[in-house]
């Protein structure tokens, strides 16, 4: 899951998105306030833009058109700072979400300019990640499984 947080309380902002099969072409960062790409995994291949807590659009496709496996995102937003935590009528936020299969990378931050965008990086940084469990020791499986077959004799 990705979390891309807007700046208004509530109401509207524009979308649009791009799933592509191959890499995309360079960006071009101008006119965009915030571009972030990030990787995510797609195990079933049905990964779709959606707003927290409502039913992801009916006409919005799944960015991952390429099938179950590893992509990248690169996250296009401008106007987060126009009505901080103010709900609005019509859009003032946009974002594009651009999606292509890749192998997992990390966060790479091509234009950050917004406020908005800097204090949730620095929230977010400042909570700490859940410990990542070590991975099974070979000695361990083989464990696992002679206490299984006992279970089953």
């Amino acid at each position: 899951m990705v979390k891309i947080w807007t700046g208004k309380a509530g109401g509207p902002a524009t979308l649009l998105l791009r799933a592509l099969t191959a890499d995309p072409p360079p960006d071009d960062t101008a006119g965009w306030n915030d571009v972030v790409e990030v990787s995510l995994s797609a195990p079933s291949g049905a990964v779709r833009a959606m707003a927290l807590m409502a039913d992801p659009p009916a006409d919005l496709g799944p960015l991952t058109v390429a099938g179950p496996g590893s992509y990248r995102l690169r996250v296009h937003v401008r106007g987060r700072d126009a009505v901080p935590d103010e709900s609005v009528s019509a859009p003032v936020e946009d974002y594009l979400l651009v999606a292509w299969p890749a192998p997992h990378e990390p966060e790479r931050i091509l234009r950050q300019t917004d406020a908005h965008g800097a204090e949730v990086r620095r929230v977010e940084a400042a909570v700490p990640s859940p410990p990542t469990p070590p991975p099974p020791r070979a000695d361990s499986l083989r464990e696992q499984r002679r206490r299984a077959l006992r279970q089953l004799g």
